[in-house]
């Protein structure tokens, strides 16, 4: 019986120690987030993911115990990727005004995957079903961005710009929540708008007085 402890031992020293090509980690990951959009959470297998991804079934398995595991990193690769485009992409804005735009362009959840409402509508959907799935979403999707757009309204408080008493945690929820009522209300063509239409009027309502008030929408839309 030790023996074949030594030997289970010894297999999966080997197969934890065998390189994994993060190229191959990539794909199973970009089949897993595009199979959530197209079938959902509960239409999704390890099988079709895998078959996606043009790869099999051990190997998936080899680094996702179950669907579950497999959907929270497909979340956080989405938000890693999404971020890095953004960083590499942006040129930050130089007026308090245009700053608050960018973030708050930032804070749409389409600002690289056009999917992103489908995708996390129906977590929601399997919300009652599965709650560690809405946490996953949660932790890796929905809080860093609001985090982040709550980041840069503390500097420009810290800055003078906006006014203090403005609790930047709830302002974040509601700006996020008002992606998801845009698109609901008036479809994809409410949600392409919404940041630069919204723009002028948070601003009004948030700045200090005589903090760039005088810079046109049309310059914050993003």
């Amino acid at each position: 019986m030790s023996g074949s402890a030594s030997h289970d031992e010894a297999a999966a020293g080997a197969a934890a120690g065998r390189p994994r090509d993060p190229r191959i980690e990539d794909a199973m990951l970009e089949a897993a987030r595009a199979l959530l959009v197209e079938q959902g959470f509960g239409g999704l297998s390890l099988s079709g993911v895998a078959a996606r991804a043009g790869s099999n079934r051990p190997a998936l398995y080899r680094r996702w115990h179950s669907k579950l595991a497999l959907v929270v990193d497909a979340l956080k690769f989405g938000y890693r990727r999404e971020r890095a485009l953004v960083a590499e992409q942006a040129v930050r804005a130089d007026s308090p005004r245009a700053r608050f735009a960018q973030a708050l362009a930032a804070l749409d959840p389409r600002v690289v995957n056009p999917h992103a409402y489908v995708l996390q509508g129906d977590v929601l959907a399997e919300s009652e079903r599965n709650p560690l799935l809405l946490a996953a979403l949660q932790e890796h999707a929905v809080e860093p961005r609001c985090s982040d757009f709550a980041a840069e309204l503390r500097v420009l408080q810290e800055e003078g710009s906006i006014r203090a008493d403005v609790d930047v945690q709830l302002l974040a929820t509601l700006c996020f929540g008002g992606f998801f009522g845009a698109i609901l209300r008036h479809g994809s063509d409410g949600a392409d708008d919404f940041a630069p239409r919204i723009t002028p009027v948070l601003w009004a309502m948030l700045a200090v007085e005589g903090a760039d008030r005088v810079i046109p929408a049309s310059d914050c839309s993003g």
